[in-house]
């Protein structure tokens, strides 16, 4: 990570840390010592997930999910219908809407689940953000991006089934543990009960139609002095996406500024982004920085910045510019090989001499080449680091002590 790089992590950081002072806690680890990994299933959007969920009668059972749609998978379902009646069932859903045509969806969603099982407690979380997707039937736990609804089933019931919705069909990852699910499940529910946009309560089959008209049409937005944390990190987190953004911007004209000064071509079809190893004459950027005055290097980069403002541009920055291309020219004679004389090293080693006495004339062949490719591209990398790093340096300073005309990076 660069220099750069890493002042924008702490300053992201510090960011996060002022609100966790205020009892805002944006993340947090779970830790689960006796989780034990089964298998990584890539579910195609066409199958059902009862392909690869192998579900089987248990006594605990979470499910948690992004909406209910128009209802639960049938993998659920089929499990919740094959578990024993004294089954705890607990149900997290997101939900963030109370007109009534949601809520009786999501009534409809749960008609279904007690149609498995009249003798239900299902115990409940609706929260608005929950994007969480997992089932959890005792010690199994299937954890990834699919949702748990009936975009979960067989594609083709929609075919057959009018009702059954046909668009929203993805591909999905999803990581199967067999031990320790039910620890971890316990961790991730507890964690979603306690924030603060969470409402828990309870539903059987002779309550659940009332109780959830009443608690989903009851859903109140965020406390005030919650939408104004959240308003308040949002804004922080623009402001430091945006210098980011400008940073990148004087990055590239850096570069673009250096390149010309150094009589680097640049190829319109390039991407205007900092070189790669893949898109410059490495031998010209050497050539320049081995021979050439770092004094001048600097006057012929400033010559060709017209985004520089050299009213602002102090002497005692310019002096440190040279400075550090000195030093890091001096890295880079130290570390990469002369080409003139390269090739006289390699032959020297006499890779392609075989049965070698000592005597005869060394010969230059398939090890040679091969040796050489191997050299020539450790000298690219070599010299591209040397570049990038004094690249990073002038657009360090430029930025921070914003030695660039305001008005050509506005957004």
């Amino acid at each position: 990570m660069s220099r750069f790089s890493s002042l924008f992590m702490e300053e992201y950081q510090l960011i996060k840390d002022g609100f966790n002072e205020n009892e805002y806690e944006f993340n947090k680890a779970l830790e689960s010592s006796d989780l034990k990994f089964k298998n990584i299933y890539f579910r195609s959007m066409q199958y059902d997930s009862l392909e690869f969920i192998n579900i089987k009668p248990s006594q605990n059972i979470t499910l948690i999910t992004y909406t209910i749609g128009i209802g639960f998978s049938n993998s659920f379902l089929e499990l919740v219908k094959m578990s024993s009646n004294n089954l705890k069932l607990r149900i997290a859903f997101c939900f963030t809407s109370n007109e009534e045509k949601s809520i009786s969806k999501a009534i409809n969603g749960f008609d279904e689940v007690f149609k498995m099982s009249d003798k239900l407690e299902i115990e409940l979380i609706v929260n608005p953000n929950n994007h969480i997707k997992l089932l959890q039937f005792d010690s199994d736990l299937y954890l990834g991006s699919m949702n748990h609804s009936k975009t979960a089933d067989d594609i083709s019931i929609s075919l057959n089934d009018t009702s059954h919705p046909e668009i929203y069909r993805n591909h999905e990852l999803i990581v199967h543990f067999d031990k320790g699910g039910k620890d971890l499940t316990d961790l991730v529910w507890n964690q979603l009960k306690k924030e603060s946009n969470s409402e828990s309560f309870s539903i059987n089959n002779g309550n659940y139609t009332g109780v959830l008209k009443r608690k989903l049409k009851n859903r109140k937005p965020l406390s005030k002095k919650e939408s104004l944390k959240i308003d308040s990190f949002n804004t922080e987190m623009e402001k430091l996406k945006q210098k980011m953004v400008k940073r990148e911007e004087i990055m590239e004209e850096v570069d673009k500024s250096m390149r010309l000064s150094m009589g680097i071509e640049l190829n319109p079809f390039q991407e205007s982004k900092v070189i790669t190893i893949y898109s410059v004459d490495f031998s010209r950027i050497s050539e320049v920085l081995q021979n050439e005055n770092a004094e001048c290097i600097i006057t012929n980069f400033i010559d060709e910045s017209s985004f520089i403002n050299k009213d602002v541009l102090s002497e005692e920055m310019t002096e440190d510019w040279g400075n550090f291309i000195s030093e890091s020219t001096e890295v880079l004679d130290s570390l990469i090989f002369k080409e003139e004389e390269l090739t006289e090293i390699i032959i020297e080693d006499r890779l392609d001499n075989e049965l070698d006495d000592g005597e005869s004339e060394p010969v230059w062949g398939d090890n040679s080449e091969k040796c050489l490719e191997e050299t020539q591209k450790s000298n690219d990398e070599i010299v591209l680091s040397c570049y990038e790093s004094i690249i990073e340096k002038l657009t360090e300073d430029i930025f921070s002590e914003e030695v660039f005309i305001v008005n050509l990076f506005e957004q």
